[in-house]
């Protein structure tokens, strides 16, 4: 009974023979050696994915090593730092003056920011940063410009501060005491216009301001030839007549240049005219010819003072129209006597002849 094992399908046990005993052997030793070689690739396909794991990590830990914060300055990268903060301090300090922060400061070419691979390069410093971008941006800030006939001839931080110049300005040619006939005006084309300009051309002086727009100025302006351009056009965005921008600018006597080519146009700024209608009164000084007394005493046509007068004086208002320090017109609107001149008193002789006067 020992000996006998089931046959498969069947309800009995077949007999434990030798070759059964062989043929089981054989069996296990197959799965045992399946078994191992299932270990085995199992063990190799761990390793495998491993492998990948760390191969993927390497990569992106390279690739991040190697990403910086990319500064581009009209489209072109200038420099690399090393993060998106880094970056925005070189842009504050790159728009800051000796003072701090320039207040509505922006660049003139186009700023952009973005991560990507550094290649060779490496990131820079803050202060690196900013060295290498200072020569290609150009910072503005807002102004106020005091424009003279079209032209800007002074540039201020803002428009009160342009509008307190132009009071001063006035001021300057109104003595203390005068009256004014009517409000003061500028005989120029003077408008008020908001720019963007570089800080060093703004002042922050006004008597420095005042000064500049009494004196006038000769500017000079980088022009772009275009396509479309005439002699006509250009004089006209400049706001001058055909003969002045030729007189200005001799390279266009030969004609326009080539599209492209860069002109030096020089524009002449003139000086602030106020014009200045006043009233003005003024105190002089006048005497009258003595009273004349015939007497026969004297020889003809001799002379006595008998007394001296006393000048007097008198008052004159007058409407004058100054443009700055030149007197234009003056009328006279009134003279009054402030105090009456005293006439002196002189003998005249009238005697002629020999002296009949008895002797005693």
């Amino acid at each position: 009974m020992d000996q006998l094992t089931a046959e498969p399908g069947r309800g009995r046990r077949s007999p434990d023979t030798p070759r059964r005993r062989l043929l089981d052997t054989g069996r296990d030793r197959r799965y045992e050696r399946l078994e191992a070689a299932l270990r085995l690739y199992r063990a190799g396909l761990f390793l495998c994915l491993l492998a990948l794991v760390v191969l993927i990590l390497a990569m992106l830990f390279g690739q991040r090593r190697h990403i910086g914060r990319a500064i581009l300055v009209d489209g072109k990268v200038v420099c690399f730092t090393d993060s998106k903060s880094a970056a925005e301090q070189v842009r504050l300090a790159l728009l800051s003056g000796p003072q701090g922060p320039l207040a509505g400061a922006t660049f003139r070419e186009r700023w952009t920011e973005e991560d990507r691979p550094m290649g060779d390069d490496q990131p820079l410093s803050v202060q690196d940063a900013a060295a290498r971008l200072k020569p290609v941006l150009t910072v503005l800030v807002p102004a106020t410009a005091i424009s003279v006939e079209g032209h800007p001839l002074v540039l201020l931080s803002d428009r009160d501060t342009a509008e307190k110049t132009l009071e001063v300005l006035k001021s300057r040619f109104l003595g203390s005491g005068e009256k004014l006939v009517e409000p003061q005006r500028l005989a120029n084309r003077v408008e008020l216009q908001d720019l963007q300009v570089p800080p060093s051309h703004v002042l922050t002086d006004v008597a420095q301001a005042v000064e500049r727009l009494l004196k006038g100025s000769t500017e000079s302006y980088p022009y772009v030839v275009k396509r479309e351009d005439t002699l006509e056009r250009i004089a006209e965005q400049f706001a001058v007549s055909r003969a002045e921008l030729l007189a200005a600018t001799p390279a266009l006597r030969r004609g326009l240049p080539p599209v492209g080519k860069t002109l030096e146009i020089k524009v002449t700024v003139p000086a602030v005219r106020v014009v200045t209608i006043k009233e003005v009164t003024k105190e002089q000084v006048y005497t009258v010819p003595p009273k004349q007394t015939l007497t026969a005493t004297l020889a003809q046509g001799e002379k006595r003072s008998l007394t001296s007068g006393q000048p007097g004086r008198k008052r004159t208002r007058l409407k004058q129209t100054w443009e700055n320090d030149k007197l234009v017109r003056s009328v006279v609107l009134q003279t009054e006597i402030a105090e009456a001149a005293v006439p002196g008193e002189v003998l005249v002789g009238q005697k002629t002849g020999p002296d009949l006067t008895p002797a005693r």
